[in-house]
């Protein structure tokens, strides 16, 4: 089986410094989806020691993971909860998240990835839909 004997993930020593941003870049099926997941725990490598600490991690993944029937608001003090913030400020949100655009969808999961103030951040693919031309949308 030729999946099984390649791997695109062979002897790399990453460190990512707090307060900067590295972006990941390559061709495709050159392991930069299989590294990220790695790193934020999705995966685990056979031969691998990766050391992370999930409270400092955002996580926002290419395909949203909003829950339809909840209202902005409520998908945003969810996530504030889940990650211990203890006060949030007053947030204008009682569109239900089925009815927000598709860019604005994207925005709301940025949110739930930072609400933390997380030191690292994991956005795949967060531009798609959520640029200038994105929020003519709203």
């Amino acid at each position: 089986d030729p999946c099984r004997r390649y791997s695109a993930l062979r002897n790399i020593n990453l460190v990512i410094p707090r307060g900067g941003i590295t972006a990941l870049l390559g061709p495709s099926a050159s392991g930069k989806t299989s590294l990220l997941s790695a790193i934020v725990g999705l995966r685990q490598p056979a031969h691998a020691v990766i050391e992370r600490n999930y409270d400092s991690l955002g996580f926002m993944p290419q395909d949203l993971c909003l829950h339809e029937y909840f209202t902005v608001e409520e998908i945003l003090m969810f996530y504030g909860r889940l990650h211990g913030v203890v006060h949030l400020p007053s947030i204008p949100g009682s569109r239900s998240i089925s009815n927000l655009s598709g860019g604005t969808k994207r925005r709301v999961s940025l949110c739930c990835a930072i609400i933390h103030r997380p030191q690292f951040h994991y956005f795949r693919r967060a531009h798609c839909g959520s640029g200038p031309l994105a929020a003519k949308e709203d």
